[in-house]
């Protein structure tokens, strides 16, 4: 009685039943619970049984999409066996509990009794090998690290497989055929949905802070290791979550057209809220389709072909076309473009180092562009990943962002410029300042166009509040492993050690500072000069008023146009950083520079819009 009374009197206790009650709802309401079923062609008559905990949204979904729903919780499926109802789906979300259900090929064997004779049980689960379980998220039902990685300990029953376990469970319980599918982040709330034959691109895994319900570490960038993972051809055994695909009989129910992959833009205003699918048909032809998600982007979806008509009449004549866009059965449906993305060809030839080359393809791009600023139109969204590369041919295939009023094009300019220095980091010819010198921006202009970017995204997002900011809404951590150092720290740190540098001054200049939904962005460049003359990066902090390390995004990127400025002895221009983190309006904030015994402290005051 003692025990209970001082668990409720502990603020620590009350805080945390507080954040529990917060995430289940967002369990339970946010409307992304929906996209793990949204995008999968379900048929209006077929009987679907809902295997899940509760949650109104899931449940509104699959209501929206088949007639007849049946609703269960994980628990009670084997009591359902002798009843004869038979289902035409089965949609299973989650782990289940393997003492008390026979462990997962038991259940799969209860599925394949409950399914009719070319049924499909459809599985949303997550994988104890996923990726993020190595970076430092918490296992989904258990307060602690690396339980799933390790196999689990005696006594944990609630536990997620690997690919091939599940596999094995599957075709133990009776199953035929499966098809595999990537949930990204994960199954419980996902914003994009792959498949075998469309994997992730490098660079695009880039939405990796989703701890809502536990803390988390940060231990290794997990957008680079994703790029390892995919370029080594095993992105598939380390994914977050499998949205798997299982057939009693091979071939089974089979559709007309076969989905490879779907995204949900949904963190916008309503009006703008979409749904981009390709889609494979019977005959093997791709085609491109961007739905509307709600009543209100209904129009949007109908402008997309309108567009397409004004724009590629001001294209004529000239290299650039404009991807063929038909608004047809309530979609807006284009073919499926073949050629090489311009983004990525740049970044082959900075990889190369083929600088003089990487710069003839901008001014290239530059001159390409001019024929498409007029008066009265205006796509704003000409930027270097939406434009595929075929020979002499540049076809543009994303212009959703095309309004009929007259803007500048020297900001539609510095919006691929600055698009370009964030996607493309760490190259020289990639600096903000160099791009836009290249673009003949004006450094006084810089100021008032990122500033108009700023509005544009506030009018796209209109009063939604992005799903992964509820990280820290949700009162949850992400700590910082302080032992990670970028190549450049780790070098300059063996030869200090090495040759006996030491730090004397410390230089920085913050470039910007801003809040934003609760985040704080600060963006500038900051370096120490050693005693010889050197100069060296630092390492960046930042702490709370009480001296506790904040999680916070860090991006490193080179400032030569810095070192050309101070004319600096240096091996390592690492000196340029982006830093974003959480900034609750009760606290204070510091940001430490510190390299050797030489410190900077920073005292950040509440933010208010735009700095400099």
């Amino acid at each position: 009685m003692e025990k209970e009374k001082m668990e409720q009197n502990n603020p620590e206790t009350e805080k945390q039943k507080k954040a529990d009650g917060e995430y289940l709802t967002l369990y339970q309401q946010a409307e992304s619970r929906g996209n793990i079923i949204r995008w999968y062609p379900l048929q209006r008559n077929w009987r679907l049984l809902l295997v899940s905990e509760p949650s109104e949204a899931l449940e509104k979904a699959v209501c929206n999409m088949v007639e007849e729903v049946v609703v269960r919780l994980p628990e009670q499926i084997e009591d359902m066996q002798s009843d004869g109802e038979r289902y035409d789906v089965i949609l299973h979300l989650g782990i289940i509990d393997t003492a008390s259900n026979g462990g997962w090929r038991r259940r799969m064997e209860c599925y394949h009794t409950l399914l009719k004779e070319d049924g499909i049980l459809l599985l949303a689960v997550p994988n104890r090998l996923g990726l993020k379980y190595f970076a430092g998220c918490q296992d989904e039902s258990y307060d602690t690290y690396f339980v799933g990685p390790e196999g689990y300990r005696e006594g944990m029953t609630k536990r997620a497989l690997s690919r091939s376990e599940y596999e094995e469970a599957i075709r133990g319980g009776g199953f035929a055929q499966i098809s595999y599918y990537y949930p990204y982040p994960d199954y419980l709330f996902p914003n994009t949905i792959y498949s075998s034959r469309y994997l992730p691109k490098p660079d695009e895994l880039i939405d990796n802070i989703r701890n809502f319900d536990k803390d988390r570490y940060v231990l290794f960038e997990e957008t680079k290791v994703y790029n390892s993972l995919l370029k080594e051809g095993v992105f598939e055994v380390f994914a977050n979550s499998f949205f798997l695909e299982c057939k009693k009989k091979s071939g089974g129910k089979t559709a007309e057209e076969t989905v490879l992959y779907s995204k949900f833009s949904m963190e916008r205003a309503e009006q703008f809220q979409i749904r981009t699918d390709i889609v494979q048909k019977a005959g093997g032809e791709r085609v491109v389709r961007k739905y509307p998600l709600t009543q209100a982007a209904k129009e949007h979806i109908k402008r997309i072909e309108t567009n397409y008509h004004r724009l590629q009449k001001l294209a004529e004549g000239s290299e650039i076309r404009f991807c063929k866009a038909v608004h047809t059965n309530g979609a807006a449906e284009s073919p499926w473009v073949q050629g090489e993305v311009l983004q990525e060809r740049l970044q082959v030839l900075l990889e190369r180092g083929q600088k003089k080359e990487a710069e003839a393809l901008i001014l290239e791009y530059l001159k390409r562009m001019e024929p498409l600023f007029v008066p009265g139109l205006c796509d704003v969204d000409l930027i270097f990943s939406n434009i595929l590369m075929d020979g002499d041919v540049w076809t543009i295939i994303d212009y959703e962002w095309t309004f009929e009023k007259d803007l500048p094009a020297e900001w539609v300019r510095y919006r691929a410029m600055l698009y370009l220095s964030v996607q493309l980091p760490g190259y020289e010819v990639t600096e903000l300042s160099h791009l836009l010198e290249l673009a003949g921006i004006a450094k006084a202009d810089e100021k008032g166009y990122y500033g108009w970017e700023t509005e544009f995204q506030r009018y796209l997002r209109g009063d939604k509040v992005p799903i992964s900011h509820m990280v820290d809404l949700l009162g949850n951590e992400v700590i910082p492993f302080e032992g990670k150092k970028t190549e450049a720290e780790r070098e300059v740190e063996r030869r200090i050690n090495l040759f006996g540098w030491d730090a004397k001054k410390l230089l920085f200049h913050l470039d910007r500072m801003e809040k934003e939904d609760g985040r704080a962005i600060l963006c500038g460049w900051a370096c120490a000069k050693t005693r010889q003359g050197r100069f060296i990066p630092v390492h960046i902090t930042v702490f709370d008023q009480d001296g506790n390390p904040v999680g916070r995004a860090v991006e490193r990127r080179t400032r030569p146009d810095v070192a050309q400025a101070l004319r600096a002895n240096t091996d390592f221009p690492e000196w340029g950083f982006a830093i974003s983190f959480a900034m609750k309006e009760e606290k204070r904030f510091t940001l430490r520079f510190c390299a050797g015994k030489c410190r900077q402290d920073i005292l950040l005051k509440e933010l208010e819009g735009r700095k400099e």
